[in-house]
């Protein structure tokens, strides 16, 4: 997302930066400290992960698909959805339901509206350990926001190694 916004592909991008459960999100954080694109805004979403796959039962995907992330919010349930399954990682819960999509021997862990655009229904919902889950994400982009009075300030330090 930064280099979409950063060669002015995007006008805005949004990005992870903090969960409730398992913090910061440093990939974002070092990337703000080395992009020239600023905060525009925030937004926090409650993050319900599923358990994705057009195999209609469990006893019939061979691969369970999602971004680290995705396993860790779903690390008790996720033996559970397979137990012969080893987790397998890719870049995005998008991409694990895109490619599930694709192939019935797969099943993603990822967002109810990750399986609505890709067409893949929900095999079982919820298999989040925590419902009270959520992730804050930044809005960036190359023009400040107008201050509104509500405004926060976030300052980045870098170690001077």
């Amino acid at each position: 997302m930064f280099d979409e916004v950063e060669r002015r592909r995007a006008d805005f991008g949004v990005v992870p930066v903090e969960n409730s459960t398992e913090g910061a999100v440093n990939v974002t954080l070092d990337r703000l400290i080395d992009s020239d694109v600023v905060i525009c805004g925030e937004l926090r979403l409650d993050i319900s992960q599923q358990l994705l796959s057009r195999a209609g039962s469990s006893r019939r995907f061979k691969r369970v698909l999602s971004h680290p992330q995705g396993w860790r919010s779903a690390a008790r349930g996720s033996p559970s959805t397979c137990p012969t399954c080893p987790p397998r990682r890719v870049l995005s819960t998008a991409l694990a339901a895109e490619m599930a999509a694709g192939d019935a021997t797969i099943a993603a862990i990822a967002s109810a509206l990750a399986g609505e655009l890709y067409g893949v229904p929900i095999l079982r919902a919820r298999v989040e350990d925590n419902p009270h889950n959520s992730t804050r994400f930044l809005v960036v982009g190359h023009h400040p926001s107008v201050p509104t009075g509500r405004d926060k300030t976030s300052i980045l330090f870098r170690d001077a190694q």
